[in-house]
């Protein structure tokens, strides 16, 4: 428990300057989202064993890297980006599996599969924070509202781990993770919920009535279930190929895997949320800019 507290502590330090300048410089987050991606995708590389392998190695931490850092180096999120990665993730299964076909079995079909798609699934979720964090003119809306994924992922796995300490009893999903229990799961949730709603009022909602701090309180339900989703997905394999924690760059709380699972299920789908809303206009009257 101290461990868990120091670490995390270390770990909010760590990650202050990033939220500070995440504008201005602005290599200073594509470095952040780089690594973060970088690093999980090296964990999943270990995980499956291939990390070993230089093919499955080079053509993964390409995807790792490329996803975040071409959101502001080329092209600003613009529809010659996504055709772009959808260009590096096509060249990423087909190679992967030609390296696996290649191999003389010593690279199952299996995982290969599971590094690959979690390869995508990873990059994809650093390169949505990024996307989130320059949404509406300059990046005005997304300076307000990209922390929200990282409040919707963290939260919940905080509030949950002190509910289901003091008051669970009921385990969720045992063969999957043994420690989540039905009370956390709905502590987690109620946390978010709460949080979320402080943090409205600090970056100003603006509507006349409670609109948006109802549509708040239903997006932090919704992506706290998503948050919990997320990590028992990252326990799935993990319990799959038979380890612990995906790393130990944390301690007490294992690798980037095991800390950004969440973040890597969340930030997707609230970018792809307010990517919507930004086109049809609903950002900037639900944000004070």
């Amino acid at each position: 428990m101290k461990t868990r507290i120091i670490t995390s502590v270390v770990a909010v330090g760590l990650f202050i300057p990033f939220c500070v300048f995440s504008s201005s410089p602005f290599w200073v987050f594509l470095i952040f989202a780089g690594l973060v991606s970088l690093f999980a995708v090296y964990e999943i590389l270990k995980c499956t064993s291939l990390h070993k392998n230089l093919v499955a190695s080079l053509l993964s931490y390409t995807a790792a890297l490329a996803a975040p850092l071409l959101t502001r180096l080329a092209f600003k999120g613009t529809e010659r980006y996504y055709l772009i990665m959808s260009f590096i993730y096509f060249a990423l299964l087909f190679l992967s599996f030609v390296n696996a076909t290649f191999s003389k079995g010593k690279i199952p079909v299996v995982n290969s599969c599971v590094a690959t798609v979690m390869t995508i699934y990873v990059s994809f979720s650093m390169a949505s924070i990024v996307l989130l964090r320059d949404l509406g003119p300059d990046g005005a809306i997304g300076a307000k509202i990209y922390l929200l994924a990282f409040i919707f992922a963290w939260v919940p796995d905080i509030g949950g781990y002190f509910f289901g300490r003091f008051f669970g009893k009921r385990k969720l999903i045992p063969d999957v993770s043994p420690k989540k229990t039905v009370a956390g799961f709905v502590g987690g949730i109620g946390s978010a919920v709460v949080v979320s709603i402080v943090y409205g009022f600090i970056i100003g909602l603006r509507f006349k009535d409670l609109t948006a701090f109802a549509i708040l309180a239903v997006l932090a339900v919704i992506c706290a279930v998503v948050s919990v989703c997320g990590d028992l997905l990252a326990s799935l394999v993990k319990r799959y190929f038979g380890i612990k924690d995906y790393g130990f760059i944390f301690p007490g709380h294992g690798g980037v895997m095991d800390r950004f699972d969440s973040v890597i299920a969340v930030a997707p789908f609230l970018y792809i949320l307010c990517y919507l809303a930004d086109s049809f206009g609903w950002l900037s009257s639900f944000v004070t800019l």
